[in-house]
């Protein structure tokens, strides 16, 4: 979880690793600092919930709507954390793509974008006010080719 707020007039980024504490228990800790309006402006987590790039299932959980819809509920406990523990700041996905470890062939396909638009669709409906994807260059989720920088069909999602 990254937080993103504004000190003395200039913007500070406080990564938090929330490997054991829930989101809840964080901000629940920092609503008994002293917090408020133009400290934390935003509230980030990354998503890679499609597993690992190498799986076989990939293509097939692209496409798969029950499989897609099981990650709307951490839209919704992020949207319920920022409602009750900040509601002067917003939810931000700082960091995305369905599957880790470099994603997998089928990341920068035609098949990719059922995953991406179901994203971008909970993004909304969970009011979170960005959406960040994974990489620009890089890995087999890249936006743009590493080698001729010609955009992959991500690009254009």
């Amino acid at each position: 979880m990254i937080l993103c707020g504004k000190a003395a007039g200039t913007h500070q980024i406080l990564e938090i690793s929330s490997i054991i504490l829930s989101q809840r228990d964080i901000m629940s800790t920092l609503g008994n600092l002293n917090s408020g309006p133009n400290v934390v402006d935003a509230v980030t987590y990354h998503i890679y919930n499609l597993g690992p790039g190498g799986s076989k299932e990939l293509f097939d959980k692209m496409q798969d709507p029950f499989f897609l819809s099981q990650i709307a509920q951490t839209f919704k406990n992020e949207e319920e954390t920022v409602k009750d523990f900040g509601p002067w700041s917003s939810a931000w996905i700082g960091e995305a793509e369905g599957a880790f470890n470099s994603g997998g062939p089928e990341s920068g396909t035609f098949v990719g974008s059922f995953w991406y638009l179901d994203q971008l669709g909970m993004a909304s409906k969970f009011n979170h006010r960005a959406y960040c994807r994974q990489a620009l260059i890089g890995g087999n989720y890249a936006l743009l080719d590493t080698q001729t920088f010609i955009p992959n069909p991500d690009y254009y999602r």
